[in-house]
């Protein structure tokens, strides 16, 4: 359901016209930059898909498939990944998805209105899915969950550096 409303989203989009910021590069350059920028983070959500399988990511699987079987059901796969992308983000499609509206070179207010949307929805989205998540995966999921962050990574050197040094 979520997926088909962003669709739709997306389909209905009207450009307000309205630039919030914008490097100061000429419009083909910008545009190529964004379209480069977009496809790479897209390019990362598809490669998150194959991982789980697009159908079953997406619960299609557990619909349409015949048998009964504990392996798809729709709480989610039977491994708890922690390596990779997901030792960086529990959550790396919305990451990716975040990142390829907020990391632009020209931001205009409708793409800022889909980061606030975004925003918004995770702000229920992640903890409902954290609940499913916790209940599959037990102690192991909250031990991981106190390591690494939902959606936005910790970056190394933006950490600020809360020793004392001593004299």
């Amino acid at each position: 359901i979520t997926g088909f409303c962003v669709s739709l989203i997306m389909f209905c989009w009207q450009h307000t016209g309205i630039q919030l910021y914008s490097l100061s590069l000429p419009k083909p350059t910008l545009d190529m930059i964004s379209i480069a920028l977009y496809s790479v983070f897209m390019a990362c959500e598809v490669y998150i898909f194959n991982i789980f399988g697009v159908f079953n990511l997406f619960g299609l699987e557990q619909i349409f498939h015949k048998e009964d079987k504990a392996e798809l059901r729709s709480e989610g796969t039977q491994e708890l990944f922690t390596t990779g992308i997901y030792g960086v983000v529990r959550h790396p499609i919305y990451t990716f998805f975040v990142c390829a509206f907020l990391l632009t070179p020209r931001m205009t207010l409708d793409r800022m209105w889909i980061v606030v949307l975004v925003f918004s929805y995770l702000s229920f989205g992640v903890p409902m899915e954290e609940r499913k998540l916790v209940k599959l995966f037990g102690q192991p999921y909250l031990e991981y969950r106190k390591k690494v962050p939902a959606v936005i990574p910790k970056i190394p050197f933006l950490q600020r550096n809360n020793k004392v040094k001593s004299i």
